[in-house]
């Protein structure tokens, strides 16, 4: 998910408007930081520790949290 994805689900579940934001589809090489495709974390050793690593839906998670602040 893109931070300007992330900005209209915060504006859907704030019920905000979002037509201001402006997808930015070109970056900018000089000040871009190089990420690895896959920067997904093992969670192998906390699962056989019984600690909880279920995931929420993004959207979801942010309403519970959110919901508070809607307009």
């Amino acid at each position: 998910m893109t931070k300007y994805e992330m900005a209209l689900k915060f504006g859907e579940i704030l019920g905000v408007p979002t037509d201001h934001l402006v997808k930015v589809d070109k970056i900018d090489e000089r000040v871009a930081v190089q990420r690895p495709e896959n920067a997904q974390l093992d969670v192998g050793r906390l699962r056989e520790l019984g600690i909880g690593v279920e995931t929420v839906d993004f959207t979801a998670w942010w309403r519970r949290y959110l919901g508070a602040y809607r307009h």
